[in-house]
């Protein structure tokens, strides 16, 4: 059995590494978001794609909305579950995708017929 001593000797090396690693990981996968991006501000929708399907798939609202948005410039079959990518990205509370599904002519809604509610105004308004 290890002594006290010992152990926090361990614990005083080993903290700074863990914390470190901690703040590198939450940093890295912000920085996957930002990646995507930059090419999306690029006009370069494929190579946004994988940045944002990446953390999409981990549950981030703000890489469903840009992977929607991105799915919505490369068109063809991706066009399909940009709609159900909007509303989960809302649901998950992300002010710009709620914004998109308050009712309009040139919304989500309307054109992937998704359920329009003036209430994702109010929503969004408040998580800003």
């Amino acid at each position: 059995m290890m002594k006290p001593i010992y152990i926090k000797a361990m614990l005083r090396h080993w903290s700074p590494l863990v914390i470190l690693a901690t703040l590198l990981f939450s940093t890295a996968v912000n920085a996957t978001v930002k990646q995507g991006l930059e090419w999306a501000q690029q006009g370069e929708w494929w190579e946004a794609e994988p940045y944002f399907l990446a953390e999409a798939n981990k549950g981030d609202p703000e890489a469903m909305f840009w992977l929607a948005k991105t799915h919505m410039r490369m068109g063809g079959e991706k066009i399909f579950g940009l709609g159900y990518l909007m509303l989960q990205s809302a649901e998950l509370g992300y002010p710009w995708a709620m914004m998109e599904l308050v009712d309009g002519p040139e919304t989500y809604c309307s054109f992937f017929r998704l359920p329009c509610d003036d209430e994702w105004y109010d929503k969004a308004i408040e998580k800003w």
